[in-house]
């Protein structure tokens, strides 16, 4: 079981290698069954692959999904995340303003289990992206709609984790923090702490905004 989970994570839900087992033991095709699937030749298996239905050309991930505490996964993985929340993911980074605020209240329908799901999708990907402003942005709504101190705690740490040469141009991030820190006081000290570092980063947008409000909040 897990074996098929490692298959399908890596192929976008498909197991093409039990698509090969089935052509083989069902469809009775001449082809050779390479060495790393020799385990799948023992006569339990082979009764197993020639059950009904056919399962080697299905999108399984929301049957891994819903089977994940079988799979040990930590479902940080894209592949082995529901298909409804990377639909929502992918909603929620689009080029498209409507589009994300469709997403945006999806956000509202989904349980707190596949809440943290989505922000391991963003914590995962936000340090490669191309267009991180978008992904910073959404994440933000999304964290400020939800309005739960894990969450606060979570995004916080996200943000602080962020290379600041990806950042250095998004003022913004400065008046994100601000409203984090507002919204939740325990965590104000650390968010401080965080402006006192961009403060004394070279110069740049977030820098001087930082600056400001370190200045601001001294006086």
């Amino acid at each position: 079981f897990k074996k098929l989970n490692e298959f399908q994570s890596k192929n976008d839900g498909f197991i093409k290698e039990l698509n090969l087992l089935e052509l083989v033991y069902c469809d009775k095709e001449n082809i050779e069954i390479p060495d790393t699937l020799k385990e799948w030749e023992e006569e339990k298996n082979q009764k197993w692959i020639k059950l009904e239905p056919k399962i080697g050309e299905v999108d399984l991930r929301d049957y891994f999904w819903l089977a994940r505490d079988k799979t040990g996964s930590t479902l940080s993985d894209m592949h082995t995340v529901s298909r409804h929340i990377q639909n929502i993911y992918r909603g929620l980074i689009s080029e498209k303003e409507p589009e994300r605020r469709i997403n945006l209240n999806e956000v509202k329908k989904i349980t707190n289990e596949d809440i943290i799901e989505l922000i391991r999708l963003f914590e995962k990907n936000i340090h490669s992206v191309q267009n991180i402003k978008i992904h910073l942005q959404s994440l933000h709504k999304m964290i400020i709609q939800i309005d739960e101190y894990t969450f606060y705690e979570k995004y916080f740490t996200i943000i602080k984790d962020i290379s600041y040469s990806k950042i250095y141009k998004f003022p913004f991030i400065k008046e994100y923090l601000e409203q984090i820190s507002i919204k939740e006081t325990r965590l104000s000290e650390h968010i401080n702490e965080l402006l006192l570092k961009y403060s004394t980063e070279y110069s740049s947008p977030l820098q001087k905004a930082s600056k400001k409000f370190i200045e601001k909040n001294k006086k």
